[in-house]
């Protein structure tokens, strides 16, 4: 799936779309991620754009992370206490 959206997106560049326009047209591509390419490519700045979104993505999956795994010690935690008694 997503070397087909690569595809796409590539082909749509050569056709001489924008950036934007090219991942915009993809549903499975997160908006914030179109608002930082869009950002970055309307204020010439889209390496500084993308490596900022780049860094909001990862603390936001890190958070998410620790989030699921504090839910998972708390399952199996709580599973071996009811074992347990």
């Amino acid at each position: 799936m997503l070397a087909d959206i690569w595809f796409r997106v590539r082909n749509r560049i050569k056709d001489q779309e924008t950036l934007t326009a090219a991942f915009e047209s993809e549903p499975a591509m997160p908006k914030d991620a179109v608002d930082f390419i869009s950002s970055g490519e309307a204020s010439g700045r889209l390496d500084e754009m993308l490596f900022h979104g780049a860094k909001q993505f990862a603390t936001a999956a890190d958070r998410q992370f620790k989030v699921m795994m504090a839910l998972l010690i708390s399952f199996i935690f709580g599973s071996a206490m009811l074992y347990a008694a």
